[in-house]
């Protein structure tokens, strides 16, 4: 099948972290500079789409490329079709879609991988979508920030029901834009802009809040002292936001006007999407962590300045384990990002 390519492959170049430590410089060193693929997009014609996968089953096919963030062998997608096979009667069971727009994979339900990924395909064939809807499983649907980013993005969708199998005759299939945790500078930043466009802010327009994003109402990954800060915290001016305590509009007009965000490594800092250019971003990540960069790219993208505070792990699984950040440590951050 024919790729339209969008965009050409372009070699994206990094600003470091203002308060970059020499010994630290390893934990950022590969991200400095990073070659983003071409992106483009396919039509595909009777086609089969369940839950977040597509399938051709004529032929043994299923779309991995532009469904899956990882990697899966052959082997993998055959074993998966042949299960979907043996469940039911594909062509006698489903339910037919006449065309639609795909931009979904397996981690679309994250908030980062919804704005970030999902929202950023989209955004890359706005111009070449004609009057295709985009597909949304009625799972993903469930969700407020998704119903309402579809909302006030003004896009035209189609919700299919989860665990169900639905013909689509006429397929429309954007790439990722890039490997996750990595952007398109220009995609990125349409993005942005479209989203702070559609976000009416709280009083006047120009950033000036701090604003602290606490987990400590998540079911895992907190910062375990992060009680015993509250007063430093507050000595810098910055407000305690749990998003669990706030509708996702809410949370919107607060970060339109956030000169810094700061919190733990996690869906939370995604907001700075909806910040100005030349703002300031505090994450706090676990020591060592040369993996876990996409809010240093993010933020590099969007001409934000980036900041980092290293915090011990109470635990070995970084999406469950606690943290705990030494006061000092986080009065020298905030203060150089305070100016």
């Amino acid at each position: 099948m024919k790729k339209i390519y969008l965009k050409n492959g372009h070699t994206s170049k990094r600003s470091k972290p203002v308060n970059l430590k020499a010994e630290d410089e390893k934990l950022f060193v590969h991200e400095f500079q990073k070659y983003i693929n071409n992106s483009y997009y396919v039509i595909k014609k009777n086609l089969y789409i369940k839950n977040y996968d597509i399938y051709k089953f004529k032929y043994f096919l299923s779309d991995f490329e532009n469904t899956k963030m990882s990697k899966y062998s052959r082997t993998i997608m055959i074993k998966k079709i042949i299960k979907e096979l043996l469940q039911q009667k594909p062509l006698q069971n489903s339910e037919d879609i006449e065309t639609g727009i795909w931009c979904l994979d397996e981690k679309s339900f994250h908030y980062f991988h919804w704005f970030c990924d999902s929202l950023a395909r989209y955004v890359e064939i706005i111009e070449k979508k004609e009057s295709r809807p985009l597909l949304i499983s009625s799972q993903l649907y469930d969700i407020e920030f998704v119903r309402d980013s579809l909302k006030m993005l003004n896009i035209d969708y189609i919700v299919y029901e989860n665990n169900k199998l639905h013909k689509v005759n006429n397929l429309m299939i954007s790439s990722h834009i890039a490997e996750s945790g990595n952007f398109s500078n220009k995609n990125i930043n349409k993005l942005s802009k479209m989203l702070k466009d559609a976000v009416v802010a709280d009083e006047m327009s120009d950033p000036k809040r701090n604003i602290w994003v606490s987990r400590n109402k998540s079911k895992h990954r907190k910062i375990f002292n992060e009680e015993k800060l509250l007063n430093l915290l507050n000595r810098y001016n910055f407000e305690i936001i749990y998003p669990e305590d706030i509708s996702f509009s809410e949370q919107l007009k607060i970060y339109k006007n956030t000169n810094i965000l700061g919190g733990l490594h996690g869906g939370g800092l995604t907001n700075i999407l909806f910040m100005n250019e030349g703002t300031n971003l505090i994450e706090i990540r676990r020591k060592g962590d040369d993996a876990n960069n996409c809010y240093f790219t993010l933020a590099s993208e969007l001409k934000i300045n980036y900041y980092y505070l290293e915090s011990n792990s109470l635990g070995d699984d970084l999406y469950i384990s606690n943290v705990e950040i030494n006061e000092k440590e986080l009065e020298r951050v905030l203060s150089e990002a305070t100016g």
